[in-house]
């Protein structure tokens, strides 16, 4: 079955769901996309480019590629083309609105190299160059907006590595999104909770390797230059002792760490100790678990949940 749009947006337009709701159907999003995608073989590999809001999703390929594809699958976050990329590698560029400088710099890069081009965009100066050389549009839904975009554009980017023959990227995805509902039906008291600590406060959002895509969503929708992102457990020594040292700014810092039951030993241990050490230290500090599901399922509750915590907050675009 073909899945259209109006199954879900409860008979109104893409153009008159508000940014809350649009992120909320991050996973009907996802299937719509899967239906649009056609076969893409003949590829040894993909490198995916973006650097604005719905870039994450390459993020999540790229978490997901590291759990379970053979053939990395990396995310370029500037104008750089690696050296490796060759016309056996498909090029994969996100822009939302299709005109960014530094996508066009990347596509015509990627063109000069022989490389056949995917590009995922609402229009813009880079969906006209696709069609006139003949590569792949993939154009976003009319009426999505940043959040309906990401999962428009995770789907399709699943969807066309699995084609590739890459790694099972579509299935792992679909499997993925019936915990992803079930943890956004549930999520209204962590959204209410998470607000209520986080407003007012400079927000430092860590989040296991294995997901460090929703942790740079949460940097990405809190929207403030006063927010930050890493990785566990590359939280390293000097990091943990500036963020634990006494200074006039410490009572405005709120640390947020995202991770899953599914942790290794290891890992575990290092961010309890972590925990431990901001505590002693007076840093207040929250914790979320975000399921034991595989890295796409915790990703994209912790996409969801971040979302939604910036539009109760008020800092997320409506």
């Amino acid at each position: 079955m073909v899945l259209e749009a109006d199954s879900f947006t409860d008979g109104k337009s893409l153009s008159e769901m508000s940014s809350r709701e649009q992120s909320w159907y991050i996973p009907e999003f996802i299937e719509l996309a899967f239906s649009d995608i056609c076969g893409n073989e003949g590829y040894d590999g993909a490198c995916i480019f973006g650097i604005d809001t719905i870039s994450i999703a390459g993020d999540v390929i790229v978490d997901m590629a590291a759990e379970s594809s053979e053939v990395p699958i990396p995310m370029i976050c500037d104008n750089r083309v690696p050296g490796w990329v060759s016309p056996n590698i498909a090029g994969i560029v996100l822009s939302f609105d299709g005109d960014s400088s530094e996508m066009c710099e990347v596509y015509g890069e990627l063109s000069s190299r022989g490389c056949h081009i995917f590009c995922i965009t609402c229009g813009g100066t880079i969906a006209d160059l696709c069609r006139e050389d003949g590569n792949t549009l993939i154009p976003i839904p009319s009426g999505c907006d940043q959040f309906g975009a990401t999962g428009y554009a995770l789907g399709a980017i699943a969807a066309l590595v699995q084609s590739m023959g890459l790694f099972p990227a579509k299935d792992i995805l679909r499997r993925s999104l019936d915990g992803v509902r079930s943890f956004r039906e549930s999520m209204s008291e962590a959204v209410g909770s998470l607000s209520t600590q986080l407003s007012g406060k400079m927000v430092a959002t860590y989040s296991t390797s294995d997901i460090h895509s929703c942790s740079k969503r949460w940097k990405q929708v809190l929207q403030t230059d006063l927010s930050f992102y890493g990785e566990l457990p590359e939280f390293d020594h000097n990091e943990l002792v500036g963020w634990s040292d006494s200074n006039e700014h410490a009572r405005d810092l709120r640390i947020v760490v995202l991770w899953g039951g599914n942790a290794s030993e290891l890992v575990s241990t290092i961010v309890e100790c972590m925990i431990e050490v901001l505590h002693e230290n007076g840093r207040e500090t929250t914790v979320v678990n975000l399921g034991n599901g595989s890295s796409a399922e915790r990703n994209l509750c912790g996409i969801i949940l971040g979302d939604a915590v910036s539009f109760c907050m008020e800092v997320g675009p409506e």
